[in-house]
């Protein structure tokens, strides 16, 4: 599920977080963060209340030593993005991780900390400008690394990516052995991508 921040305040009156969440909230520094993470916990909610058919006022949600999401007493796998004005959530029964980013300019060298050497056919392949080829690559990589609870930690060079550009999905293979499958879809001025296993 993908919510821009004007179109929740549409439908949701009052931010879907929680008294804890709101102290951790006031901690913030910048507006934008703020907002940011209402958003997200908000969007999340939305989609796990729906899904299961709870009350999402009900819905605990706590951050494991890693950093990754995880419903407290209700069952499921979850992930968390936040872009921009933007946040998107999913919830499955597997492992699951998403990321969604803005398209805007980046280093020029970006690429090469994303891909790996193997992989620098991909720009070419996807039909994309490099920088949007390289956000694409980046979201996929990321999404899978949040699944795997390990984020960013964990470099993106080693999640190995073979992509059907039609139909906008592919496998993700860590360290030669761990497969994830990958989709994606580009969001106006974002793409938005998720792994699961």
């Amino acid at each position: 599920m993908h919510v821009d921040a004007e179109l929740l305040s549409e439908f949701v009156p009052k931010p879907l977080v929680t008294h804890a969440e709101a102290e951790r909230i006031e901690q913030a520094r910048s507006q934008t963060r703020r907002k940011s993470f209402v958003l997200g916990r908000s969007v999340l909610r939305l989609l796990v209340a729906e899904i299961l058919g709870v009350d999402p006022q009900t819905i605990q949600v706590g951050v494991r030593p890693d950093g990754s999401l995880y419903l407290i007493d209700l069952p499921g796998s979850i992930s968390l993005s936040h872009s921009g004005n933007s946040a998107a959530a999913v919830f499955s029964e597997r492992s699951v991780g998403i990321d969604i980013e803005e398209v805007k300019p980046r280093r020029d060298d970006l690429y090469t900390y994303v891909l790996h050497r193997d992989e620098y056919d991909l720009l070419s392949d996807s039909g994309l400008e490099n920088n949007e080829a390289t956000i694409l690559f980046w979201t996929l990589k990321e999404a899978v690394l949040k699944g795997r609870r390990s984020g960013l930690r964990h470099s993106p060079k080693d999640v190995r990516l073979d992509i059907d550009f039609d139909s906008r999905k592919g496998l993700a293979v860590v360290g030669g052995e761990e497969e994830w499958t990958v989709v994606y879809e580009r969001l106006s001025d974002k793409f938005q991508s998720i792994a699961f296993r």
